[in-house]
């Protein structure tokens, strides 16, 4: 199954936009995934989507912006065009999945936050 990481390259993504995102991805689906790698290649795909768009927009490709959960919900509600409402639940899922396991103090580590309700 690593090796279906290791060797994953998504055609809709610029090469140059690749080398960017690629370390970012595959790391981030690594720490989320490890304890269940059959998830790993769906994660994948999903987040190099959600990576690609927050690039677009402008964002800074950091844990702690592409995972927080307003970006995951921005992107579900307009980076998903003619995806249907259950679709944009599934990557919400699995984005908070990837966020949940890259926060810090967590096995992941890098960044991801959840705000804490008031």
């Amino acid at each position: 199954m690593t090796d279906r990481i290791d060797h994953y390259r998504p055609e809709a993504i610029g090469a140059d936009l690749w080398v960017e995102i690629e370390p970012i991805a595959k790391a981030w689906v690594m720490a989320a995934a490890a304890s269940d790698l059959t998830t790993a290649p769906r994660m994948l795909t999903v987040l190099c989507k959600h990576l690609a768009w927050c690039h677009g927009i402008g964002l800074e490709l950091r844990a702690d912006v592409v995972l927080h959960v307003d970006t995951i919900e921005q992107f579900a509600a307009e980076g998903l065009p003619g995806k249907s409402p259950g679709s944009a639940s599934t990557y919400r899922s699995l984005l908070r999945a990837v966020g949940e396991m890259n926060r810090p103090g967590s096995v992941g580590g890098s960044g991801y936050w959840f705000p804490t309700p008031a």
